[in-house]
């Protein structure tokens, strides 16, 4: 058996949990993410070709998989939020955090440096595919706990494992060599997602995500006489995900937008994902409302273009 080592920093606070109710990264999670963001990029195919294709790579009920993950960090990583500390996140952060103005929390600080261990056989294609499901998580996602809204952000900042061959793809999977444009304007993302960044950098990965968060506030704060001159209820904001308090509160989908601190150098930038379509959710059984909504709110960042 061989082995990939890829050494990772979290950017943003990780919200994730194992049995004991204790933060941890969990190899399981870490599978479940790389799986659904190789489907996000994988979706084209047929879906007979699909869950082929992805029951071979990650395994099934009947298969097991061919490549293990193990990962290895440090507990005292480990730090609790509590009310005092959530006054401490400015409005923007504060918004997108929500869930810490009750009682204490405890998470992996930003920093954690974390190891992920990909142990396979000599199927090559097999991590190639989990090396790249890591990379599109990376650059478009997160891990834990509202991680659509900026949570669980991580850089890779090592490989090891990988032959001498590959030096091509290890520079790709460590993004500080890269422009932002590079790194998002590839045409193999076209077809599902779109990126927007901010005008502005930051020092601070919670600069980054509070102005992101201000701005969502602010839209989903808005009254109707803002918008529209007539139309506009609560319920149009269920383009942003459900369930909404108050409305069809048994209904659940995904938001389609994911904020991001994209770590390049010393820099922060705000970055949102913008889902064009969501390969694992049949969400055709409650109709989106105003989508125009989404653009609004996207007015105050600029899409990176493929072949910017």
């Amino acid at each position: 058996m061989k082995q990939i080592k890829i050494t990772c920093k979290l950017i943003t606070p990780l919200f994730m949990y194992g049995t004991s109710k204790q933060p941890e990264i969990r190899a399981s999670s870490l599978k479940g993410l790389l799986r659904y963001w190789w489907r996000v990029f994988n979706s084209y195919k047929h879906e007979s070709t699909l869950r082929e294709e992805e029951n071979k790579i990650f395994g099934s009920t009947g298969n097991g998989s061919p490549v293990k993950i193990r990962i290895n960090y440090a507990p005292k990583s480990i730090r609790k939020y509590n009310r005092r500390s959530n006054n401490n996140l400015g409005k923007g952060l504060s918004y997108l955090f929500h869930f810490l103005k009750v009682g204490e929390k405890e998470y992996l600080v930003e920093g954690t440096e974390f190891e992920i261990v990909f142990i396979y056989d000599d199927e090559k294609d097999n991590i190639k595919q989990y090396l790249d499901a890591l990379y599109y998580l990376q650059i478009f996602g997160g891990m834990g706990s509202r991680s659509r809204r900026g949570a669980g952000n991580f850089i890779i900042t090592g490989v090891s494992g990988l032959d001498e061959n590959n030096f091509t793809y290890t520079r790709k999977l460590i993004l500080n060599s890269y422009s932002l444009e590079e790194i998002y304007a590839q045409k193999e993302f076209e077809n599902a997602v779109e990126v927007y960044k901010a005008n502005g950098e930051y020092k601070e990965w919670k600069e980054a995500l509070g102005y992101i968060g201000g701005t969502y506030k602010d839209i989903r704060e808005v009254k109707e006489h803002n918008v529209y001159k007539k139309g506009f209820t609560s319920k149009s904001k269920s383009v942003f995900g459900l369930p909404i308090k108050g409305i069809n509160s048994k209904t659940r989908m995904e938001s389609p937008l994911i904020f991001k601190a994209v770590k390049l150098r010393d820099k922060y930038i705000p970055v949102i994902v913008k889902m064009k379509g969501n390969p694992l959710l049949n969400e055709q059984e409650y109709i989106r409302h105003d989508q125009n909504l989404i653009d609004i709110f996207l007015k105050d960042f600029n899409r990176i273009k493929w072949g910017d």
